[in-house]
């Protein structure tokens, strides 16, 4: 004998709705980020993972030449002009990952080098607010003198 499913009266998953004497719950208020929190730039983690990629994509296409040449230098007639063709493919590609490895690093060291100007600068300037404070704690707490 089949079993029947019942299916739920409608309305019946909802919550009940509160009496309406019942105070309404605040909206939430916005998270904001703590203030001791560190901010990253979204720039940093990408640039990383791309350096280490090519990297690796390099080492690989390293060990690729170091095998043709191998198999190269034991080969002979059309086999040895494929190798050679593989060769200067292999060749041509890891000029081109050294070059994308060199852009990187460019950029890399261009955003550090933006950084270590904001950080020089937001010193210089929290610097000259800590002396200015200072002088002027000096200056308000400055014994009056004697008349």
């Amino acid at each position: 004998m089949p079993t029947r499913r019942v299916r739920p009266s409608a309305g019946a998953d909802k919550a009940p709705a509160p009496p309406p004497s019942a105070k309404a719950p605040a909206p939430a208020k916005a998270l904001a980020p703590e203030k001791g929190a560190k901010r990253r730039g979204p720039a940093a983690p990408d640039l990383k993972e791309q350096v280490g990629q090519i990297e690796g994509r390099l080492a690989k296409l390293e060990e690729l030449l170091a095998t043709v040449k191998a198999q190269k230098s034991k080969t002979e007639g059309e086999n040895r002009l494929r190798l050679v063709q593989i060769e200067k493919l292999v060749t041509t590609r890891i000029a081109s990952t050294r070059a994308a490895l060199q852009v990187s690093l460019d950029r890399m060291g261009t955003a550090l080098l933006e950084s270590k100007k904001n950080v020089e600068r937001e010193v210089g300037l929290l610097t000259r607010g800590l002396r200015a404070g200072v002088r002027a704690g000096r200056h308000a707490f400055r014994k009056p003198p004697p008349s």
